[in-house]
């Protein structure tokens, strides 16, 4: 399995997920940016802080990033009523169009060789990434995971 996952990471990261053979992606979204804003998109306004920890990235790290994200429009921040002294990041109109054109682009390929797949076998496929990713983050976050009983578990 570890060579299997390790192979896909690499592919994926190198050639499926970039819309190309191998480029990087160049521009505010590049491969440490995009995750950024997709969980921004998909979980809504965020702390830095807890995005660092989701992302394990210092908050000067994690900083730049968000930096570069604002200075080309894609997120914004507002204060955060809860907490006095920091600020919520989320993504702006700009941002969601970027993201979906960098989804699109970026997922093409792999859509299209999936396409070949049956619709159980992809929703398949998905369901277990995304507990894996559930449990990865809250193993990494220490909280505990919560996801539908499983007989295969």
């Amino acid at each position: 399995m570890e060579i299997e996952l390790s192979m896909f990471v690499r592919r994926a990261a190198g050639h499926y997920l970039t819309g190309s053979a191998g480029q990087s992606a160049e521009g505010p979204l590049d491969g440490w940016r995009y995750p950024l804003l997709v969980r921004l998109a998909e979980n809504g306004p965020q702390r830095s802080a807890d995005l660092a920890r989701a992302f394990g990235l210092n908050r000067s790290t994690l900083g730049r990033h968000l930096a570069r994200l604002e200075e080309a429009g894609l997120v914004c921040h507002s204060g955060d009523e809860g907490h006095v002294t920091s600020s919520q990041f989320v993504v702006t109109a700009a941002g969601q169009a970027a993201l979906d054109m960098a989804r699109r682009a970026r997922m093409g390929p792999l859509s299209e060789l999936l396409g070949t797949w049956p619709e159980a076998q992809r929703s398949e496929l998905a369901q277990l990434l995304a507990r894996l990713n559930h449990d990865l983050d809250a193993r990494d976050t220490g909280v505990r995971p919560r996801h539908p009983r499983s007989d295969n578990a």
